[in-house]
């Protein structure tokens, strides 16, 4: 991180070989391009203990959505999605 040595030394966030964990899973495609395909961590506990899991699966599934981002944290009472419709079928 820029200016924040403390983080940069931190093997949590940058491993031994200089890689950044992000929490995300990607692959190369064909032309050299690296897509996010999922999250590691993909599993939240919410505020009244409600876990959300896989929720972004499940929310995909649908035809009338593209893609989908959701997000839950312990002090949130619902989760959040950022969703991309899927046009044709909308």
């Amino acid at each position: 991180y820029y200016k924040r040595p403390d983080l940069n030394d931190d093997e949590t966030v940058f491993i031994k070989y200089g890689w950044f964990r992000t929490g995300d899973v990607g692959q190369w495609n064909e032309d050299g391009v690296l897509s996010l395909i999922d999250r590691v961590k993909i599993l939240a506990n919410l505020q009244g203990g409600k876990m959300v899991e896989r929720l972004e699966f499940a929310y995909k599934a649908r035809s009338y959505i593209g893609n989908i981002c959701a997000q839950g944290t312990a002090d949130a009472k619902r989760p959040v999605a950022i969703v991309v419709p899927h046009k044709v079928h909308l």
